[in-house]
């Protein structure tokens, strides 16, 4: 069952918020819109009217699911008292949920899956596809929204549109919640709980017949509202006024009929009409609104084009009332048109008076115009040509139209509103002919190009564009060198030159000639063809090609060169033959070692290098060269063997000779004379070479022998581990002819294993030695474990382990693991490693048994009472070596029976054949039932009934009091029961349960004051109503304090609401006494009553209606007459309401009767004066004076009217008026008295109207025409 939660209710016009806390919903709030009006005379629950639509917003802070089981957030269902339309209800907006897999859902029938628990009204749930379930709308069948976490439900409902017999019904909401073990499909239970949340209301229903409330609204010259209560019913009546927070604005009790409520701000009220007859209450909602200023809708058309006066303002009227408009025009000229038309670019001031209210407003509107059209436009340049080339048409123009109308809505110009036309003269007969619609023309020839742009509006715009071009086409003329007819003075010179000129195309020109060079002209070149690419600025070329001559050169036709027979001699000589050049030739022979001659041909020379300069008759030089070889001479390649082994023998000498002249004699030191010897011993041999022509060459050759080939072997054994290939050998080798190579036949000699190995040595020659070594290693380590196992009890340390080590290099570690002690070993698998000094390691498992363990099951039966012997134990023993033997004992080592055991702490003790034991500390527990409290949900309070609950305890018990009466209990032996007391005074109930637990509580039955309500003063009458309430229906009236001498009458003592009559004037106090208490009040019985006079004001109507506001408690009077400039006609009357009509404007007198006293009201009737707008002060008679007719002394004064020129100077001013209402004559208040100008003047006229007790402004234009002034 959902627990109630204590809740503080905090109101505030909008809504008020509920909060509490709970087990897993840590903070919740319940805000509620509107609220509730509290009651302002009973202070019970507040209340709302019929069919007032509310929403409820349930936000849950903070949920801790985590600390019930994991249960999450699955539900939250309001449940609602029968003053709620439920046919109403519908849910607000959708909860954000905290998954993102599932979401909250409104329905109802929900089945909870892992409980069956059903909720049938609707509310939010969450649907998810956890816990089993999918989103299929059944959030019965998944787990909920998370376990912290914070949501929002909202919900909107209406209260019954209820009769008088509902009034008072309740507007109960409870807030449900549900988590996922609750009513989703999770298995375990939680948060089930948390509290309902309860908003607590009354449904206000009218319990008597309808009343009227007719409201006077305020306007822009009276501020405060009235209301005009008329109610129905038998009466008199109590009339209360609230605020729209629910406080009391005023109380008017024993009102006979209708009643004013004046002094009204603007607001929401609600008014409480009580009828004193029967009892019956209605509630009236009514609101005084702020008067509103003129609003009107406003359309501005702005001009077409830059320029013109088609612009407008059309205003259209969206408020209520007579509007009244007065333009100011951008010139200083006024217009009283609503719409104006046919405007120019500027601003408008509009004023909107509404003649209704009397309230105005001032709006300054612009209208506006289409920026001017203009042309931004690129045209192509070309180095400040519009085309490339003289004659191109590659021009192009570019336009940007800026301004009109419609342009700027799409930058391709695109737009069907929006077009362009291009003429230009395409013929050159001076007549412009059409080219193009597009916005850029392109391909343009040399010309003048004209543009009409036209806009969405049909504004144009006329733009000319000149596209130029050079002045004429490329022209090169040259200028080159001329040696007697040759470009160059001799064969290959570079004495030639060419000279370009360059005439027309655009700009600065670019050389591009076919040698790669870029200048304008070319110098120091040689023979050949030039060609020329001159390009202008813009790219336009022309071409030219040049050709250079040059003579042909001198050359050598033939020369016979005579070699030297042998070097070292002079016997070699040069014969040449020439051609080419232009002759006779000069000639000068030079060389490397000296030589001249300036012959033709040259003898007697020795192998070197000729130089010949040959010179023509033009002085061109042309040099040659010439060389003078000798015979080889002989050259000789020795190739020779040393000996190749120490004592081999074996040398040889090979000769390859080259050069000189073959055949060649050869002569070795020891005889022989082949250039090829073998079989040489150590030792020097030398060789002279002849040629044919005698010429020789000698050469010298040692040939060596080595040394004996050998090598020492240096071995390192095996120190580390036995089979380890950490053993070594190098060798030191000497003799024989490097470099070596060692053969170890396989073995690297750096990781050798023991062992016998051979190592050959072979030197560059191929000589070859041999030997042989040895690799020695230690023992290999060796372990042998003997264990025993563990004897007698589980657990014990008894095993045993011997270790015997062989092999290795001692001293030796051994590494027990984690055994200490190797003759105290418990059972488990151990591993122990024996290591060397080399660090050899030997590792071996070893495995220790022992007995299985001596274990007990426990089974106890708690004491069934607080200390009581009704505990019971049992065991059931297994593993260790039976049989067994068992201790049972309590803490302080007593032997104790298992079959009767106290609420206490115990020990068992079993013990097997080996002594081995295992024991178990057990509690049997007292019953720990809920503490017994007992409650009280009702007040208590005049001796009334209430019920009374227990909770907690250990099964059934009965009740009993102690106190000053006596009391009844309608079910002493159950956990609830109703109490009925005889006595007021303190009492203390006890609740006794099964097991002699008793709880109790301490009440008071309690008085309680009555309260009486404030009853208004009596005029004119000895008789009043008095009204109490009171907890209790039992009660009665009686009389306090009186005047002396005198007493008063009860209708009805005994009732809570009576009737009094008293015997003369004076104050009398009258007290209520009830349950125990009283209250009083005072009322004074007054012969003389102060009235108050409220009459409404309609403009331009004579209809009005007259209140009396007559004290509370008088009786009402009579009207005696009405008095005034006209008519009178009357509609209605009562006591004190009377409605009339007249038939004239002005004020009436209105005579009333109350309590032999006269009292005069005033009443008046107006409407707004009409005021002409021309006159012709030209003294014709006709129409010479401004003159207001509606003015009436009797209604208006403090009259001031004032005139202004066009530039706002005041030329005439009035303070109020004469008989004939003349205001103005047409002159100028000053000493010169002439009459103003022909043209359009402007007049303020304030007033007070007396009928409406308000201000009033007029204002507007005076038109004056005169054909002749006289001054």
């Amino acid at each position: 069952m959902k627990n109630l939660k204590t809740l503080l209710l905090f109101f505030t016009f909008f809504s008020f918020i509920l909060k509490t806390e709970s087990q897993c919903i840590q903070e919740d709030a319940l805000v509620v819109s509107p609220s509730p009006l509290s009651d302002p005379f009973t202070g019970g629950n507040p209340t709302y009217f019929p069919g007032q639509v509310i929403e409820f917003c349930y936000t849950i802070e903070s949920y801790n699911g985590g600390s019930a089981n994991d249960n999450w957030m699955h539900g939250i269902v309001p449940i609602f008292g029968p003053g709620w339309d439920q046919s109403t209800l519908v849910p607000i907006d959708q909860p954000q949920s905290v998954n993102e897999n599932g979401e909250w859902i409104w329905t109802g029938n929900v089945i909870g899956t892992s409980t069956g628990n059903i909720v049938n009204e609707p509310g939010w749930w969450y649907d998810d596809n956890s816990g089993g379930g999918a989103l299929n709308g059944d959030p019965g069948d998944n787990y909920g929204d998370g376990g912290s976490g914070s949501w929002t439900f909202c919900w909107q409902i209406s209260t019954l549109e209820c009769p008088p017999a509902d009034n008072g019904a309740s507007l109960v909401v409870e807030v449900t919640n549900y988590a996922d073990g609750e009513m989703g499909s999770y298995d375990f239970e939680g948060c089930e709980d948390d509290p309902s949340l309860f908003f607590y209301a009354n449904l206000n229903c009218p319990t008597c017949d309808e009343t009227e409330v007719t409201v006077v609204q305020p306007n822009c010259k009276v501020t405060e509202g009235l209301a005009f209560v008329s109610p129905d019913g038998e009466g008199p009546w109590n009339i209360t006024l609230l605020d729209p927070f629910g406080n009391i604005a005023s109380v008017n009790n024993n009102i006979n009929g209708p009643f004013s409520l004046t002094d009204l701000s603007p607001n929401d009220y609600y008014v409480i009409v009580e009828d004193t007859f029967d009892g019956c209450l209605f509630t009236i909602p009514f609101t005084v609104e702020v008067p509103e200023d003129p609003i009107v809708d406003i359309q501005v058309f702005p001009t077409s084009c830059y320029g013109s006066s088609d612009g407008s303002i059309n205003i259209t009227q969206i408020g209520e009332g007579v509007y009244e408009y007065i333009w100011t025009l951008p010139d200083g000229t006024f217009s009283n048109s609503e719409d104006l038309n046919n405007l120019a670019q500027g601003e408008y001031i509009l004023d909107i008076y509404n003649s209704d209210n009397f309230c105005s407003s001032t709006q300054i509107i612009t209208v506006s115009e289409p920026v001017e059209i203009f042309v931004d436009a690129e045209l192509s340049e070309f180095s400040q040509y519009g085309v490339s080339c003289y004659g191109a048409c590659d021009g192009y123009i570019e336009v940007d139209v800026i301004g009109g109308t419609g342009f700027e809505l799409n930058p391709e110009f695109d737009d069907d509103c929006v077009s362009f036309e291009w003429t230009a003269d395409l013929n050159n007969d001076g007549i412009d002919e059409y080219l193009s619609s597009n916005q850029n023309i392109y391909n343009l020839c040399p010309g003048t190009y004209n543009l009409i742009s036209t806009d969405c509006n049909g504004c144009t715009s006329s733009f000319s564009f000149f596209i130029s071009e050079p002045d004429s086409e490329l022209i090169i003329t040259e200028n080159h060198s001329d040696y007697n007819g040759y470009g160059v003075s001799c064969n290959n010179g570079s004495d030639g030159f060419i000279d370009i000129t360059v005439n027309g195309g655009a700009g600065f020109y670019n050389y591009e000639w076919s040698n790669g060079l870029t200048t304008e002209d070319l110098n120091s070149i040689g023979a050949g063809t030039y060609s020329l690419i001159v390009t202008d600025q813009n790219g336009c070329s022309e071409s030219i090609e040049i050709n250079i001559n040059e003579p042909t050169s001198v050359e050598i036709l033939n020369a016979n060169i005579s070699t030297v027979s042998c070097s070292g001699i002079n016997d070699g000589s040069i014969d040449i033959d020439l051609t080419g050049g232009v002759p006779p030739y000069s000639f000068s022979w030079t060389s490397s070692s000296g030589y001249f001659s300036s012959n033709e041909d040259i003898f007697n020379l020795n192998s070197d290098s000729y130089n010949l300069t040959v010179t023509d008759d033009l002085n061109c030089s042309y040099d040659f060269s010439f060389f003078v070889n000798e015979e080889d001479s002989i050259v000789l390649d020795e190739f020779y063997n040393n000996i190749s082994c120490f004592g081999a023998d074996d040398g040889s000498i090979n000769i390859g000779v080259s050069g000189g002249t073959p055949p060649y004699n050869f002569i070795w030191s020891n005889g022989l004379n082949t250039p090829n010897i073998n079989n040489l011993s150590p030792g020097n041999y030398s060789l002279i070479v002849t040629d044919d022509n005698s010429c020789f060459q000698e050469i010298e050759i040692l040939i060596q022998e080595p040394q004996t080939l050998t090598f020492e072997i240096n071995t390192f054994d095996v120190t580390t581990c036995f089979g380890d290939p950490t053993g070594s050998a190098y060798l030191e080798i000497n003799g024989g002819t490097p470099p070596y190579t060692a053969n170890w036949f396989g073995f690297n000699p750096n990781a050798l294993n023991a062992g016998d190995y051979v190592v050959s040595v072979t030197d560059l020659n191929g000589c070859y030695y041999e030997d042989s070594f040895t690799i020695n290693q230690p023992q290999q380590l060796t372990m042998n474990i003997q264990t025993t196992d563990v004897l007698f009890c589980y657990g014990d340390a008894s095993g045993t382990a011997n270790i015997d080590i062989n092999g290795g290099t001692p001293p030796y570690e051994i590494n027990q693991g984690n055994i200490n002690n190797l003759n105290q070993i418990y059972a488990g698998t151990y591993t122990i490693s024996v290591t060397d000094i080399n660090g050899c390691e030997v590792e071996e498992q070893i495995e220790i048994n022992q007995p299985t363990l001596l274990n007990i099951d426990l089974s106890i039966s708690n004491a069934l009472c607080p200390n009581d012997n009704s505990g019971q134990a049992t065991v059931n023993i297994f593993g260790g070596s039976p049989p067994y033997s068992q201790s049972w004992t309590d803490n302080f080592g007593n032997i104790v029976n298992p079959n009767t055991l106290l609420p206490g702490q115990y020990q068992l003790t079993v013990t097997d054949q080996f002594n081995c034991q295992t024991i178990e500390t057990f509690n049997v527990l007292s019953p720990e039932p809920d503490p017994l409290s007992l409650l009280i949900y009702d007040e208590i309070y005049c001796l009334n009934d209430f019920e009374a609950f227990a909770f907690g305890g250990i099964g059934t018990g009965s009740w009993s009091y102690s106190g000053p009466g006596n009391i009844q209990f309608s079910d002493p032996n159950n956990f609830s029961t109703f109490v009925s007391c005889s006595e007021y005074g303190i009492y203390e109930l006890m609740y006794t349960d099964e097991c002699g637990t008793v709880g109790s509580i301490q009440f008071t039955m309690q008085s309680d004051n009555p309260q009486v309500f404030d009853t208004p003063d009596s005029y004119c009458n000895f008789s009043s109503y008095l009204y109490s309430s009171s907890v209790s229906d039992q009660g009665y009236w009686s009389l306090i304090s009186a005047p002396i001498g005198e007493n008063a009458v009860f209708d009805n003592f005994e009732s809570q609401n009576t009737a009094v009559t008293v015997s003369n004037y004076g104050a009398y106090t009258f007290a209520y006494n009830s349950c125990g208490g009283y209250d009083e009040v005072e009322i004074e019985f007054i012969r003389d009553p102060n009235v108050n006079f409220v009459a409404t004001y309609n403009e331009c109507e004579q209809n009005a209606l007259l209140f009396v506001d007559i004290p509370e408690g008088i009786d009402d009077g009579n009207f005696i007459s009405i008095n005034g400039p006209g008519n009178v006609v009357i509609e209605s009357q009562t006591s004190n309401t009377i409605i009339f009509n007249v038939d004239q404007w002005g004020i009436y007198q209105v005579s009333y009767e109350l309590c032999d006293t006269e009292v005069i009201a005033n009443v008046g009737f107006s409407c707004p004066i009409s005021i002409p707008n021309a006159f012709t002060p030209n003294n014709d008679g006709l129409n010479d004076f401004f003159t207001i007719s509606g003015l009436d002394n009797s209604l208006h004064s403090n009259v001031l009217f004032y005139v202004y020129n066009r530039w706002g100077e005041v030329v005439y001013t009035q303070v109020n008026f004469n008989f004939d209402k003349i205001i103005w004559d047409g002159k100028i208040a000053d000493l010169n008295n002439e009459y103003v100008c022909d043209g359009v003047y402007f007049y303020t006229l304030d007033l007070y109207n007396n009928a409406s007790q308000a201000k009033e402004r007029y204002q507007g234009n005076i038109y004056i025409n005169t054909e002749e002034n006289n001054n």
